[in-house]
């Protein structure tokens, strides 16, 4: 009697320690917090590209005043600056002026969120001194800091818009892309003959690309920033651009060698604001986004 009670003791302890044994040893299928782990583990940037991330601290977007005199930050995207300091250039195209911090500006009541020039004293953010009034130019601009210029060229930028249907790019863009190219446009060359193209590539469904492709004088590689939107015949790409992407549009404000490769600092406007984007390159000589800023300017 006491062993046939021991039997039905034992039994379910046996049962359980087969079922464990089993779930160790037999693969068990992925999940979907499996999966979540695994794509927050591919989007993670490699420490090579964010070593030389300038960010915050080393580069910023400015707006100057109607006198362009002074420079105020406008990242209104991003942290803000710890050490304004550090901060000490400005550029227009290739060329630098030298900045000193003056006050941090608190926004006004008479602030209406329009971040132009007439509206300077109005907009909050860190206000910087140029040692010499700046010459005409675009509105908005890049600064940075000391430690950016140690490893950089500036480079001449001339924006001149042409068609570029029939350049070799659009051959090597179809290699690349397996698609055709409806439209092509050089918006920009540097003064020592690099080439930037604009260039739509035939749409897929109602799915959308244009590429910023930067052809350099020198070696083979084509670096490339691709634009991608849904189709809208209103507003694809900006408000009320019919659909079309407004190359036309497109500046190029800055150009920099680094590291042999070409990086660049864009503005993309539109009807009611635009983008100011520093661009540099990464892996698979694609760009990647080091900082960007929305800047708002609609009228009244």
């Amino acid at each position: 009697m006491n062993n046939t009670y021991l039997r039905w003791y034992l039994l379910p302890l046996y049962i359980i320690s087969m079922v464990f044994y089993m779930g160790c040893n037999n693969p068990q299928p992925q999940n979907s917090i499996t999966t979540t782990i695994q794509d927050t583990t591919l989007r993670t940037v490699p420490e090579s590209v964010t070593s030389d991330t300038l960010s915050h601290g080393d580069i910023s977007f400015g707006l100057f005043n109607a006198t362009r005199d002074q420079i105020i930050v406008i990242d209104d995207e991003e942290p803000p600056i710890e050490d304004y300091d550090k901060i000490k250039h400005t550029w227009i195209n290739e060329q630098s002026y030298k900045l000193d911090f003056v006050k941090v500006q608190k926004e006004s009541d008479d602030y209406n969120g329009r971040q132009t020039p007439d509206n300077f004293d109005n907009v909050p953010g860190a206000v910087f001194k140029l040692a010499a009034k700046a010459k005409p130019g675009d509105a908005y601009v890049l600064l940075c800091s000391d430690s950016f210029l140690k490893s950089r060229k500036a480079l001449k930028i001339h924006n001149n818009v042409a068609y570029a249907t029939k350049s070799s790019l659009v051959t090597e863009l179809k290699k690349t892309y397996g698609r055709s190219v409806t439209n092509a446009k050089l918006i920009a060359t540097t003064a020592q003959k690099d080439s930037i193209f604009l260039a739509q590539l035939a749409p897929v469904g109602d799915s959308l690309t244009v590429v910023l492709v930067t052809k350099p004088l020198t070696g083979k590689n084509l670096l490339i920033q691709e634009f991608k939107a849904e189709y809208n015949e209103m507003s694809t790409w900006r408000v009320d651009d019919g659909g079309e992407f407004p190359m036309e549009d497109f500046t190029i404000l800055n150009a920099f060698e680094h590291k042999g490769k070409i990086e660049l600092v864009t503005s993309f406007p539109g009807a009611e604001g635009g983008d100011l984007t520093f661009l540099t390159p990464g892996k698979n000589n694609r760009y990647h986004i080091v900082k960007e800023s929305y800047v708002y300017w609609s009228p009244l």
